[in-house]
């Protein structure tokens, strides 16, 4: 029994480290590029918020696991994964 539970705990921690996002450090051999210039919705951080990419637009997926799907540009929000005008709200 005591083997098994341990069988079920190691087989646990290889499934979770399989799921883990990874990124590499924004500096040295991995700088980023220079920065998209033609975006027409403005350049958002990327998924390991390092590099500036191109924000997503209206009706474009975004958010997902680990923000895969891409983050929304200027003045759009990521609504049930799908950039959307953003809503302003009164305070």
């Amino acid at each position: 029994m005591k083997l098994f539970c341990i069988t079920v705990a190691l087989v646990g921690i290889m499934v979770a480290s399989t799921t883990a996002l990874k990124c590499l450090a924004c500096e040295g051999e991995n700088r980023c590029p220079e920065p998209p210039q033609d975006c027409p919705y403005g350049t958002v951080k990327d998924v390991c918020n390092c590099c500036l990419v191109c924000g997503n637009g209206p009706g474009e997926e975004c958010g997902g696991v680990f923000g895969l799907k891409g983050r929304c540009g200027d003045n759009l929000e990521c609504q049930d994964e799908v950039c959307v005008e953003a809503t302003q709200k009164c305070q």
